[in-house]
C-alpha cells in the first residue's frame, strides 16, 4: 500500500472515531471487532483471559487490545480511559463481556447473582457512565449485548437472567437521560455461537428452533451492531436478532433442546 493512500485510511479512521468492545476477542465480540474496523472505526479490544487472542486481533485489524477484569469495580474508569489513550476519541462502546453460567430458581445463590452482575450489570452501566463523561466527540454510541430470553422468560440461567433484565432497564435509563448527546441501544440475539459443553448437533438443533427456522451468527450481530452506529435516529431500542426465538413460548431455555 502506498504511503498516502496509508495516510488517508488512517486520518479517515481518527476523524470517524473508536469502539470500544467488552470481550472482543472471541466469538461475537471478534465479528463485532471485525465489522468495526471494516466501517472505518478504529477498535479497542478489550479482553480479560484471552491476551494472546486479543492482541493477535488488534494486530490484525489495526487497533489496539486491552485487558482488564470487569468484575473489579475499579476497572470500567481505567478502561475507559486507558482505551483513549490508546486510540484517541471514542465514538462507541459495545458492552459485549458477559459471565454466563447455569442455576436455577431453585439453585440461586447470592454468590452467584453477584458473580453475575459485576460483568454483566454493573461493568457496562459504569463503563456507559464515565464514557458519557469522556466523550469529546460530538455525539456517541453505546450498546448492550441482551439477550432474547428477556421477551421470552424461563427459570434456566436465572442469574444470569436477572442480571440481563437490569441491563437492559438501564439501556433504556441512559438513552432518556443521555440523549440528545449519546445514543444508547440494545441487541438480543438468539443462540448464536454453541455454549460451553453443548455438542454441535444439540447447537443445530436449538438454533433452529424458531420460526425462521435459523437463529443468528456472529456476522449477523455485527450488521445489527453497525446499524446502530450508523443510524442517527435509533435510540432506547432493543434489536431482536434472534430468527424469531423470542416469540416463542418455552418452559425451558432454548439451549436445553
Amino acid at each position: 500500500m502506498l504511503n498516502h493512500e496509508w495516510f488517508n485510511i488512517k486520518r479517515s479512521r481518527s476523524m470517524t472515531g473508536a469502539v470500544l468492545i467488552t470481550g472482543g476477542a472471541r466469538r461475537l465480540g471478534a465479528a463485532i471487532a471485525r465489522a468495526v474496523a471494516g466501517a472505518g472505526y478504529i477498535p479497542v479490544i478489550h479482553a480479560n483471559r484471552s491476551a494472546a487472542e486479543a492482541n493477535a486481533l488488534a494486530a490484525e485489524l489495526g487497533g489496539h487490545a486491552i485487558l482488564a477484569d470487569l468484575s473489579d469495580p475499579a476497572a470500567p474508569e481505567k478502561l475507559i480511559a486507558e482505551a483513549i489513550a490508546k486510540a484517541g476519541p471514542l465514538f462507541g462502546l459495545v458492552n459485549n463481556a458477559s459471565r454466563f453460567e447455569f442455576d436455577q430458581a431453585g439453585s440461586v445463590t447470592a454468590d452467584a447473582i453477584t458473580a453475575h452482575a459485576g460483568p454483566n450489570l454493573t461493568a457496562p452501566v459504569l463503563l456507559t457512565r464515565h464514557f458519557a463523561a469522556s466523550l469529546t466527540l460530538p455525539h456517541g454510541v453505546v450498546i448492550n449485548m441482551l439477550d432474547q430470553k428477556l421477551a421470552n422468560l424461563n427459570p434456566d440461567f436465572f442469574s444470569y437472567t436477572l442480571s440481563k433484565a437490569a441491563l437492559a432497564a438501564a439501556t433504556e435509563m441512559f438513552a432518556m437521560a443521555l440523549a440528545p448527546k449519546i445514543r444508547v441501544c440494545g441487541i438480543a440475539p438468539g443462540i448464536s455461537v454453541p455454549s460451553p459443553n453443548q455438542t454441535q448437533e444439540k447447537f443445530e438443533k436449538a438454533w433452529r428452533a424458531n420460526p425462521l427456522q435459523r437463529g443468528s451468527t456472529p456476522e449477523d450481530i455485527a450488521s445489527a451492531a453497525l446499524f446502530i452506529l450508523k443510524t442517527p435516529s435509533i435510540t432506547g431500542t432493543t434489536l431482536f436478532i434472534d430468527g424469531g426465538e423470542h416469540l416463542t413460548r418455552r418452559s425451558r431455555d432454548v439451549g436445553m433442546l
